[in-house]
């Protein structure tokens, strides 16, 4: 695992961290307003360039993408002007990770230059896309997003995203440990005595999205019965408040 967490936001971007490296880009992500905003540009370009038309790639695109790779110099992520001195020097965070961002920009440009052949980000790195569902990618990218890392009773993880412009929140659960067959996650919303199912996580590495909860209602997670359970049979292995993250 690279020491400068600053330099695993390419990686981050198209979900191709480890586990392990996952969990530690996240407590950084949330603190790094550089390495949120790089992270949602790339993800954006990635996206565009996963919706082009897909098609078979000529033999010799690789080569020539590696090629263009060595010589595209990397800019450092756009930052609004109000938190540029919260950013570390571009100079030094950019150091590290100049090889993945540099790849999806050259990329673009060979792409370009050979007349119009597109494919998918996700062809041209050999790399997964990223898992979650749209509207979970929504909330956790708008600009006012609030986000938090909490960890779970049963050795997880996972990620809160809060969004009042959109009034909506978002989950992401792939931090969270898989489960037997016969078992899986799903989502509540408690207002007082009131517990009512937001979601059966069937699999969670897509994590689940959800209009923001009232003021001071919880919202928790448990391990069900395959199918889910019109009310929990099982303590929670996480509740928190979503008006407070």
């Amino acid at each position: 695992m690279s020491n400068d967490l600053h330099t695993l936001s390419g990686a981050y971007a198209l979900n191709a961290l480890s586990p392990d490296e996952a969990r530690e880009f996240r407590k950084h992500y949330d603190l790094c307003r550089a390495c949120q905003q790089e992270v949602r540009d790339l993800r954006d370009a990635a996206a565009r360039m996963g919706a082009s038309e897909a098609m078979q790639p000529p033999p010799q695109l690789k080569a020539r993408v590696m090629s263009a790779a060595d010589k595209q110099p990397q800019l450092p992520p756009r930052v609004p002007q109000a938190t540029r001195e919260e950013a570390r020097p571009p100079t030094e965070a950019s150091e590290g990770r100049k090889w993945f961002p540099r790849l999806l920009v050259a990329a673009a440009v060979v792409l370009i230059a050979a007349g119009g052949v597109s494919i998918g980000v996700n062809q041209l790195n050999q790399e997964p896309e990223s898992n979650l569902a749209a509207g979970v990618t929504r909330v956790f990218e708008a600009d006012d997003a609030r986000t938090k890392t909490v960890r779970t009773s049963n050795g997880g993880e996972i990620a809160v995203a809060t969004s009042p412009s959109r009034g909506e929140m978002a989950v992401d659960t792939d931090g969270l440990p898989e489960l037997s067959g016969n078992q899986v996650y799903q989502l509540w919303s408690i207002a007082g005595d009131t517990i009512e199912s937001a979601a059966v996580l069937e699999d969670p590495d897509r994590g689940a999205s959800m209009a923001m909860p009232s003021e001071g209602v919880e919202v928790a997670i448990t391990i069900e019965p395959n199918g889910g359970s019109e009310q929990p049979t099982t303590d929670p292995i996480i509740a928190l408040v979503p008006s407070e993250v």
